[in-house]
């Protein structure tokens, strides 16, 4: 919660700060503007093994809207990601199937400037991650388990825009996620550090 205030504070500033500027050269107040837009990426997560684990990992979907002026933005960011693999246990003749859901979402403010392409943005948020192991052989017990996690955090991003005839841009981004409330797990162990680095690139039409 500190941190939504933190990133709707710093909107305020840096709006109000744009307001100023543009009041010194021109009586006509800064409008705002809407956008809406989509994009693809490819997500690595910071677990130690989940790449030995998870093979199939698909593209990252991506949605997101924001309100502000043309320098500053509230910004709101929903993420999905899905992968499947195989586990497997020592000293056991079998093998089970690993599937992992995680969502991502996020709202914290995008500053950018007229004078340049490049944008960045901090923001509060929320992963929801699921796993489920299962296997075939009803004997195997140490390849069954469900496990989820709740954890909050901070991400940060840096982007360029390409311009398009508006309404439409569309960008690459590069996004870094920590989380930082970990908590544990209803089995009791300490959750891991769900966070990584995304690559995408989309599109977004301005409103």
């Amino acid at each position: 919660m500190k941190a939504i205030i933190f990133a709707i504070l710093l909107l305020t500033v840096a709006c109000s700060s744009a307001g100023q500027e543009s009041g010194e050269q021109t009586p006509q107040k800064q409008k705002l503007s809407f956008f809406i837009g989509a994009a693809a990426g490819n997500f690595g997560t910071t677990i130690g093994e989940f790449k030995e684990i998870y093979s199939k990992r698909s593209i990252s979907r991506i949605a997101v809207a924001g309100i502000g002026s043309k320098s500053a933005y509230l910004f709101g960011k929903f993420r999905q990601f899905y992968a499947h693999g195989r586990s497997t246990v020592e000293n056991a003749d079998a093998q089970g199937s690993a599937e992992w859901k995680q969502k991502f979402y996020s709202i914290g403010a995008r500053l950018m400037s007229d004078d340049s392409p490049l944008y960045v943005e901090i923001a509060y948020v929320i992963s929801d991650a699921e796993e489920n192991i299962s296997t075939h052989d009803p004997d195997v017990e140490e390849l069954k388990s469900q496990w989820k996690a709740h954890t909050q955090g901070v991400g940060a991003a840096l982007g360029i825009v390409i311009d398009f005839p508006r309404p439409l841009k569309t960008f690459i981004e590069f996004e870094h996620t920590s989380m930082l409330r970990l908590g544990r797990n209803p089995y009791g162990r300490a959750v891991p550090q769900i966070g990584g680095n995304l690559l995408s690139a989309g599109f977004i039409f301005i409103l």
